[in-house]
């Protein structure tokens, strides 16, 4: 758990103006000048922080109308592959720094911009008074700005007509949305608290779907339209009774059972979705139709297994099953993508941790940190289960403290453990179809560490199937 001192992201979980049904959605990407120094880009931030503070003079009746989110892409902190801003390498994001390869989305195109405004709003006057601050900007550092837009909906289903957001992160949103340092110690201090944001302008061919029967569509849902229950179960059946699919009642190309697999693995790897619609009449009187998704998770890795490792993996959640039937079936394209990072709250500015120094850890307890990578015989990665993997701590022959186990991102958390003294990373039993892993060595010198343990897949038997 994250502790309840820690400063959390402004904007990121639901307030009063983002769960309003009439609230607008507003996506703002800022391309910074390259020639910004570090004092300048803050004070560009001060300024920024001043303008959404203004926001408050639109507030009705003493409620808020306005809800920002403001996020970072890996270009404001480096460019041509160097930190800029006078940064530390060791102070920019690992998840932005080294982000997770999802081929289907490197094949699209990438936002522009270094600063990202994900504004909901009940006030177009609010949104016109922001629009004219971020413009007074240009002098002091801003260069240009993309808009996208989108909205809540009432009836709270989507453009195809099915209903949203039915199994999304509820009681543990904390958990899964923002940064835990005891999980991700290959982050710098001054994160914690803070959430990436995974962006994707998805287009949906609302013709194309039209042209199937509602048994088809329910199909590729894997939902009845009339009431979101799932097809393997009763008509009717509640979310909250949900267990793992049961027969092929529901496809295993269906969108549900690829993007939110069942099971103790796979519920354990969770995203808090807060994604928009957005629709648009073209010239032609045509409709233009989508969804602004967004996302937000502690680490992007989650985002990663759930895109590449269920949905866009043919052999998932069986053998020779096919992508998700949404792409397959180009029910929706792709427009472009990016990740993006939220930064915890502070009240000097927004970012004013990102120039701090590192501070000191005087802890002489630590906790090794295990991230599990299986390799095929062709020496690339291989989409095999990450999750359920065991492993134990040894000093000088000895177990320190209890097993533990990876989850389907692949990390695992040791029980505390000394620091300065020699220890042996020991895997259990290796997953099918792989090699035992080697010991690591490991010597804790902080509070946390990322230890790679990797299994190469055996030279001979059939490859393992990653199934759910």
């Amino acid at each position: 758990m994250i502790p309840a001192t820690t400063p959390l992201a402004p904007g990121v979980l639901p307030d009063a103006v983002i769960r309003s049904p009439n609230a607008n959605a507003y996506f703002f990407a800022v391309t910074l000048s390259p020639t910004l120094s570090a004092e300048g880009v803050q004070a560009w931030l001060k300024d920024v922080t001043a303008l959404i503070a203004e926001l408050k003079d639109y507030e009705s009746n003493g409620a808020p109308v306005v809800s920002v989110c403001t996020a970072f892409s890996a270009s404001f902190f480096l460019a041509a592959g160097q930190p800029r801003f006078g940064l530390a390498p060791a102070q920019i994001p690992a998840g932005l720094a080294s982000p997770p390869e999802v081929p289907a989305l490197a094949a699209i195109p990438q936002v522009a911009g270094d600063v990202l405004f994900y504004v909901m709003s009940l006030s177009e006057a609010a949104i016109g008074a922001f629009e004219r601050g971020l413009s007074a900007t240009r002098a002091a550092g801003l260069q240009s700005v993309t808009v996208e837009l989108g909205f809540q909906r009432k009836d709270k289903r989507e453009n195809f007509g099915f209903l949203d957001d039915l199994r999304n992160a509820q009681g543990e949103r904390e958990e899964v949305a923002f940064v835990n340092p005891e999980l991700s110690p290959e982050e710098p201090a001054w994160v914690a608290g803070g959430s990436y944001l995974a962006y994707i302008k998805i287009a949906q061919n609302l013709e194309a779907m039209a042209g199937k029967n509602e048994e088809e569509q329910n199909a590729v849902i894997g939902r009845r339209k009339a009431d979101g229950s799932r097809l393997d179960l009763p008509p009717g059946t509640p979310v909250a009774d949900e267990g793992p699919f049961e027969g092929n009642a529901c496809p295993a190309t269906a969108h549900i059972r690829k993007a939110g697999p069942r099971g103790v693995l796979h519920d354990e790897t969770k995203i808090f979705r807060r994604g928009v619609p957005f629709l648009t009449m073209r010239e032609d009187g045509s409709i233009e139709a989508g969804l602004q998704f967004v996302s937000f998770q502690r680490s992007l890795s989650a985002f990663a297994v759930i895109f590449e490792r269920w949905m866009t993996n043919t052999n998932f959640p069986t053998e020779n099953a096919g992508e998700d039937s949404l792409l397959a079936e180009r029910l929706i394209t792709l427009e472009k993508a990016g990740f993006f990072f939220a930064p915890p709250h502070d009240e000097r500015f927004i970012g004013a941790p990102i120039f701090d120094a590192p501070p000191v850890d005087p802890c002489t307890i630590g906790h090794i940190v295990v991230q599990k990578q299986l390799i095929g015989r062709n020496g690339q990665p291989i989409l095999s289960e990450l999750g359920g993997i065991s492993f134990e701590v040894r000093r000088e022959g000895a177990a320190v403290g209890e097993q533990f186990s990876t989850d389907s991102t692949g990390r695992a958390v040791s029980p505390p453990l000394p620091r300065g003294v020699p220890l042996v990373v020991h895997e259990i039993s290796p997953p099918t179809g792989f090699q035992q892993a080697e010991d690591v060595p490991v010597t804790l010198t902080t509070a946390r560490e990322l230890v790679p343990v990797v299994n190469h897949q055996s030279p001979e038997g059939p490859p393992p199937i990653y199934t759910g």
